[in-house]
């Protein structure tokens, strides 16, 4: 009896605490994952509402809209996604079940097929991810996911070491396997990669022909080693690497090109194309993106900033000049992210916008004109940009500010005891009936039952609709059902033991 009891206390303590590790929050929108993304000619944007739209280039089944035709603007994909990614080729999303969907052009999971099958719809993959991320480089083929139990997985092509295999003895992975432990977010270049552990340090491996890992060698790397530390978001390029540290600092390295050289390079010093550690190249930066050869930073006064190659209009300053400074593209940003040579934002409206390279639509507004300018192309983002990936359990970041709630738009403070105010009588509106049996005397309120000053009802617009609050309503249900729980294990012990004093007895006598 006593082995049942401690059963029951072990089960019970399992059940409790049994939780993953991190958790998809779609209502914390922050850095750490991807709501919009433009790579290779493809786009893809998430609405709050957690459908994916895609436009662009859909030459392999890309789009995941069941064909091979390229978009000029966004349609409509799936619902119920909080991360996409895509390498120009093959597409993945991650839904709020945690599944892991894939479409377009890949060789995972099916290595009984020569050559790789192009899916035209979304098709899943694998169960308990969080967050997604592939090579840039189609060539490269790589994949790896962060799963629920804060696990790095990777798949794929092995040519450079990201499997964190000898690439000369191991080539290709066809299936998920577990590389690294304690990780809180991943990104990959070409054939290198960068994660940030849950500590906040940086780690590296892969390719690193040009400097990309940052270790200071132009070695490559078949397992991860440690470049820095008090990391808070990263990026890669085809060979560069990009960081911001919890001061708001952007480092970068690997190949840098001419603009982004002669920014890091006092006058009169000599221009160096690539870094091979980590070097600062702007401050008080709140988000940015980075694409091989420019760079966009939004400061922590929302104002979005560019540098670098500008072929395309990519910088948004309505021409086609490479600066070799840092110039301002527009003001009150809240996300932003790099392409090939497009670029993808989300202003303070809530505006999706769009500019740059638009070969194949990839900008999205219906043309194949190249924008050296920003154009509207959706709205409704409410401002949020991309959710984030927390530890389960943990209150919401809240970092872009959005604390104020929503009804409290009065400019007039409130000040004074409740006491203060002064109750007259008020009268019954006609038509205004009372419920049961209750009368009121000469049709007035009676004393002590008043109603407050001279009441006005706004005029309420048809088209608000007044939404019940579900989260509540959802956190409210998950407590009562926890604590039925331990109530119910609070009486199986009881109960247990009722029984163990019983027999106990029984013996005794």
């Amino acid at each position: 009896m006593l082995r049942r009891i401690l059963a029951v206390i072990i089960i019970s303590i399992i059940v409790l605490t049994m939780q993953p590790l991190y958790e998809i929050r779609a209502d914390a929108w922050a850095d750490g994952s991807k709501a919009i993304i433009a790579s290779f000619g493809s786009s893809f944007a998430i609405q709050p509402d957690g459908s994916l739209w895609a436009w662009g280039n859909n030459g392999n089944g890309q789009l995941g809209d069941g064909t091979n035709v390229d978009r000029h603007s966004p349609v409509k994909i799936m619902d119920d996604v909080v991360t996409v990614e895509t390498n120009g080729r093959f597409t993945m999303a991650v839904r709020t079940d945690n599944t892991l969907w894939i479409w377009g052009a890949h060789e995972l999971e099916q290595p009984e097929i020569e050559g790789i099958i192009d899916r035209y719809i979304p098709t899943k993959l694998l169960d308990d991810v969080v967050a997604v991320a592939s090579t840039k480089d189609a060539i490269w083929n790589t994949v790896m996911a962060i799963r629920t139990d804060g696990n790095l997985w990777a798949a794929g092509r092995n040519t450079t070491g990201l499997l964190i295999e000898d690439p000369e003895t191991y080539g290709r992975r066809f299936s998920f396997e577990k590389i690294m432990d304690d990780v809180a977010a991943v990104t990959l270049g070409a054939g290198h990669a960068l994660a940030i552990r849950n500590d906040g340090s940086l780690w590296a491996w892969g390719r690193n022909n040009g400097g990309q890992l940052g270790d200071n060698t132009t070695v490559d790397r078949h397992e991860p080693i440690h470049i820095m530390d008090n990391v808070s978001s990263v990026s890669a390029a085809l060979n560069t690497s990009a960081a911001v540290t919890n001061d708001g600092s952007l480092w970068i390295w690997g190949w840098v090109g001419i603009s982004m050289s002669t920014v890091l390079r006092e006058e009169g010093e000599s221009t160096i194309f690539e870094l091979h550690s980590p070097e600062r190249l702007y401050e008080d930066v709140r988000k940015f993106s980075l694409h091989n050869r420019f760079v966009l930073a939004i400061s922590t006064d929302n104002n979005l900033y560019g540098l670098g190659y500008n072929g395309s209009g990519q910088l948004g300053d309505g021409t086609n000049n490479s600066p070799f400074e840092w110039i301002r593209i527009m003001d009150d940003v809240d996300y932003v992210v790099a392409g090939d040579e497009t670029v993808l934002a989300i202003d303070a409206d809530g505006s999706l916008l769009a500019w740059g390279n638009n070969e194949r639509g990839v900008v999205g507004d219906n043309t194949t004109i190249n924008r050296p300018r920003p154009v509207q192309i959706m709205d409704s983002f409410m401002s949020m940009g991309p959710p984030v990936i927390v530890a389960a359990g943990a209150e919401d970041p809240n970092v872009s500010g959005q604390e104020e709630s929503a009804h409290d738009d009065s400019d007039t403070p409130i000040t004074g005891e409740v006491n203060d105010i002064e109750l007259p009588n008020v009268e019954l509106p006609e038509g205004i009936e009372l419920p049961g049996d209750i009368e009121l005397p000469e049709g007035i309120l009676p004393d002590g039952i008043e109603l407050p000053g001279e009441i006005e009802l706004p005029d309420i617009s048809d088209e608000i609709v007044i939404v019940p609050d579900t989260q509540q309503t959802t956190t409210l249900l998950l407590t009562i059902g926890a604590f039925i729980i331990i109530l119910i294990q609070i009486a199986a012990i009881a109960i247990s033991s009722y029984h163990l004093h019983s027999l106990s007895k029984r013996r005794i006598n």
